[in-house]
């Protein structure tokens, strides 16, 4: 609810409603500004009281230049007391009521006192306070009496309404100020009755009291009723010109509506051609940008012949109707106040030469989002391919505020969850998979880009992909493993998850490998039961991007037991072959002839074994080195008998295999058999 005040008195209630208007005058080369104000309201009641509020109305806009207000009550309240006088009969100092001895009751209240009882000669009194300590008198209006001798039947009713009757011109003739009549006098004569509804405003105080004064004798009672609100004053203008009053014609006994056109004028005498220009467009996206021009030549109006003042009126000028204040409102943009739209660009231009000041203005107001801090735009993409089971949501978009305020008011009300949750009714994980945003305090905007998904998982999770393959010619399964983190949140908080969460990954892959293998010889009907291999592993961290993978392959190729990581080794073998020369003859057809030794060739065995191994302090190079002669001496044929070594080379390097610190150790060994065994080729013994 609202409270109009012309000169610091109350508009009756109900509150008119009121337009302002603001336009742009000249006179004499001066120009200056026209607000216009229009109050159309009803008055309500019988017969009497609507002429009543109708003199009363007169008497508020009765003056020229007087000062306008409108408050808006902040929160609403009301008082009811019933009041008894608290002293003996006859008295000879003030002795104040009961109960209301300083009681709050909010600024602007409408007061509504009744005093009824059987006293004489004891006047009532009522007082009024900003801070209960400086008190003061004021005016209540009497508007009806109570009738009665001073003998009442038992039991008495005061404020029996039967008894009450309309006040001869309340108004004009039985205004109190402070107290009710000294003398009582005749009970039915209305003149001289202090009994009766006195009614009034408590304007800008806080504090109301009731006392009895001077001396007097019998029961007095009294009744306060203060409807009121706490009300901020949203507007004012001084200066004001009553334009007219007029009353309309109306077809209802209990209805009278009017209309009080108010005008005020202020010239600024100093600047010429005056430009205000307001210019709204409705945009695709639903909103709405609001273009303001204002602009104005300077006069010079310096008694000093030596210095300009042309600019500066010029400025001043323009800067009283830059903002929002002046925006007029359009009745094609429903729903839309000032408080909606918010500045994006501020631009101003100065012709020092000619006198000459602009500024042009730009706002943008949304159509959709008018509970906001600023201007919120943004679109949401829900994908969900035909081979997947999850869907991905991803929401982006821009929410701008007035240029150069507070982004603490754009961080405080933006919810990305809510908007997705205002358009989609699925299950979502309110842990985004990645975010990022983007603060522009110079601009007062926010840019966001977020990706969630339906997955019910902790953060991070992990996810691996294997594949098996097998070589028949080697008899061997040869398994990869692919991991990947899948980590929520923005990229810092993204990267620390990786650098923590790098060995959680890995540690599984031997365990999902193992279960593939498993699974792909029982597919397979494969009997062979071959330990599973680890053979090297690469790890890939991208902090920037904030990603983790890995990929590991093993194989279940058979090694020997103990401390052997990796094995290899070669046979070349060549075979035994006669010995045969042709030798040139000396006859005279120049033909070769082949001699035949009768012998053949001793067989060659040449063998080349790689190892690698952990060489723990329970095993020594020597030890090892024996090891790989032990199994190159196994390598040998069943039918021949390389007894005779020829060339033997050991060598051993300190290496990393696979992260791990190992030792590799690589022999070789020529052979010749002097046994030739009817020539035949060598058969092999295997591992």
């Amino acid at each position: 609810m609202n409270i109009i005040k012309y000169n610091n008195k109350n508009i009756p209630y109900p509150t008119p409603f009121v337009t302002l208007n603001q336009g742009n005058v000249s006179f004499n080369r001066n120009w200056g500004k026209d607000t216009t104000i229009n109050l159309e309201g009803q008055l309500t009641g019988d017969y009497e009281n609507i002429r009543r509020s109708q003199s009363g109305l007169l008497n508020i806009f009765n003056q020229n230049f007087g000062n306008f207000e409108i408050y808006e009550a902040t929160g609403a309240t009301g008082f009811n007391f019933n009041l008894t006088a608290n002293t003996p009969s006859f008295l000879s100092i003030p002795a104040y009521f009961t109960g209301i001895s300083g009681a709050y009751i909010p600024k602007n209240s409408n007061l509504i006192l009744r005093i009824d009882g059987s006293y004489g000669g004891c006047p009532i009194a009522w007082e009024r306070s900003k801070n209960k300590i400086n008190w003061e008198s004021f005016t209540l209006y009497k508007t009806n009496y109570y009738s009665g001798g001073t003998t009442f039947p038992t039991p008495y009713d005061p404020f029996d309404p039967v008894r009450l009757y309309p006040q001869v011109s309340p108004y004009l003739n039985y205004p109190r100020t402070g107290a009710t009549s000294q003398n009582i006098g005749d009970q039915n004569n209305p003149n001289i009755n202090g009994k009766g509804i006195y009614t009034g405003n408590i304007d800008d105080y806080n504090y109301f009291r009731l006392a009895i004064i001077n001396n007097g004798g019998g029961s007095p009672v009294a009744n306060l009723i203060a409807n009121g609100f706490d009300a901020e004053k949203i507007y004012e203008k001084s200066g004001i010109i009553i334009r007219s009053i007029n009353f309309n014609e109306s077809p209802y006994a209990t209805l009278l509506g009017y209309n009080i056109e108010l005008n005020s004028l202020e010239f600024s005498g100093n600047v010429t051609d005056p430009k205000n220009e307001f210019s709204f467009t409705e945009n695709k996206d639903k909103t709405i940008t609001l273009n303001h021009s204002i602009s104005a030549r300077g006069l010079n109006t310096n008694t000093n012949s030596f210095k300009s003042n042309a600019l500066q009126n010029a400025i001043d000028f323009v800067r009283t109707y830059t903002g929002l204040s002046s925006i007029p409102t359009l009745k094609f943009i429903s729903g839309l106040n000032s408080r909606n739209f918010y500045l994006q660009n501020f631009s101003e231009s100065i012709d020092r030469l000619n006198g000459v000041y602009s500024i042009d203005e730009e706002y943008q107001a949304s159509l959709l989002n008018t509970g906001l801090s600023g201007n919120l735009s943004y679109t949401i993409d829900i994908s969900s391919g035909a081979n997947s089971n999850f869907l991905e949501i991803n929401v982006r978009g821009t929410y701008k505020g007035t240029r150069n305020g507070d982004i603490n008011q754009l961080r405080n009300s933006l919810n990305i969850t809510g908007l997705i949750t205002g358009n989609y009714n699925g299950y979502f994980n309110t842990i985004p998979l990645q975010y990022n945003l983007s603060e522009n305090t110079g601009e007062n905007s926010i840019s966001f880009d977020y990706s969630f998904d339906n997955i019910n998982l902790p953060n991070p999770y992990f996810r691996y992909t294997t594949s098996v393959s097998r070589n028949a010619l080697e008899q061997v399964c040869n398994v990869q493993v692919q991991g990947e983190m899948i980590a929520r949140g923005n990229l810092k908080y993204r990267s620390s998850l990786i650098n923590s969460n790098t060995s959680t990954l890995t540690n599984s892959f031997f365990s999902v490998a193992s279960g593939a293998l498993s699974g792909f010889k029982d597919l397979n009907n494969l009997t062979i039961n071959s330990p599973l291999r680890f053979k090297n592993m690469t790890i890939n961290k991208n902090v920037n991007e904030g990603k983790l993978t890995a990929t590991a392959d093993y194989d279940d190729k058979y090694m020997p037991s103990g401390y052997f990581l990796d094995a290899a080794y070669s046979v070349s073998v060549e075979a035994p072959r006669w010995y045969m020369s042709n030798v040139p003859t000396c006859n005279i057809y120049g033909s070769h002839v082949i001699n035949d030794f009768d012998i053949t060739t001793l067989p060659k065995l040449n063998m080349n074994v790689n190892a690698k191994m952990n060489i723990e302090s329970a095993v020594n190079e020597r030890v090892a080195k024996t090891d790989i002669k032990n199994i190159a001496n196994t390598i040998i044929p069943t039918n021949y008998n390389f007894n005779v070594k020829l060339k033997e080379n050991e060598n051993i390097t300190k290496k990393y295999y696979n992260l791990n610190s190992a030792s590799e150790i690589s022999y070789s060994i020529n052979k010749v058999a002097t046994d030739n065994q009817d020539g035949l080729l060598p058969k092999f013994n295997t591992l």
